[in-house]
This record gives structure tokens, C-alpha cells and sequence, in this order.
């Protein structure tokens, strides 16, 4: 029976984590007409004009599939013990996303965030765990 459950949950987080993802790729997809009137962005319209920002938000949405499509392999034991190469690489990859380009861009976009000080603080925060644990 603990075999059985362990592949339901196994099968069911792919389930979820495929969706997500599709989901995620669709909305990037919008996002590259490049309008200003759609998703997000609809609620940035105070900050769509200035440069440093726009530049972090299209970094941050462009570069996000390579963290999606990483939670794929680097969840996976079969994957880990099967592709122990292919396993580091897509990790490096994923380090490399979130440390070099998405730690910087998810900074400025925090500076920016709506909700005043409160928000701003707490996407940081988040944006300085994400990189500290990655």
C-alpha cells in the first residue's frame, strides 16, 4: 500500500507541476507581444516607463522557464540515479537562473512592488531567501 500511495503522489505532483507550468508558459507567451495593457502589468503602469525596471520584469518572466522546466528533473530519484550527468547539469542551470540572473531581477522588481513598504520589505525577503537557499 506505501508503494502504491508513494506513486499517486509522485504521479499527482507531475500533474500539478506539468499544469503549472503550461500555465506559465502560456502567460509567457503573451508576454512576448511585449504590450503593457495584459496580465501583471495592467497593475504596473506607474513603473512600465522607467528602463531598469521593464528590463528586470522580461528578464525575470523570459528566464523563468528554465526554473519550471528544471522542477522536472531535479525532483525526480529515478532522474537523479538514471541521469546523474544530466541531473548536475539542469541544476547548474537552475543555480546559475536564480543566482546570476533572476537574484538581480527580482531585486529591482522588489524595490518597485506595490503595497508600500510592507511589500516591498517582504519581496526582499523573499527574493534574498530564494537566492540564500538556492
Amino acid at each position: 500500500m506505501k508503494l502504491a500511495a508513494y506513486i499517486f503522489r509522485c504521479i499527482l505532483s507531475y500533474m500539478v507541476l506539468s499544469v503549472a507550468t503550461f500555465l506559465m508558459l502560456e502567460m509567457i507567451i503573451d508576454y512576448s507581444s511585449f504590450r503593457t495593457d495584459i496580465h501583471f502589468l495592467r497593475y504596473k503602469q506607474d513603473y512600465i516607463h522607467i528602463p531598469i525596471w521593464k528590463a528586470a520584469f522580461y528578464t525575470h518572466v523570459f528566464s523563468s522557464i528554465l526554473a519550471l522546466a528544471a522542477g522536472f528533473t531535479q525532483f525526480s530519484d529515478f532522474f537523479l540515479q538514471t541521469y546523474r550527468r544530466w541531473h548536475r547539469l539542469i541544476g547548474r542551470i537552475y543555480a546559475y537562473d536564480i543566482l546570476v540572473v533572476n537574484f538581480p531581477a527580482g531585486m529591482i522588481m522588489a524595490i518597485y512592488a506595490n503595497g508600500g513598504l510592507p511589500s516591498k520589505t517582504a519581496f526582499i525577503i523573499l527574493d534574498c531567501l530564494w537566492c540564500w537557499f538556492t
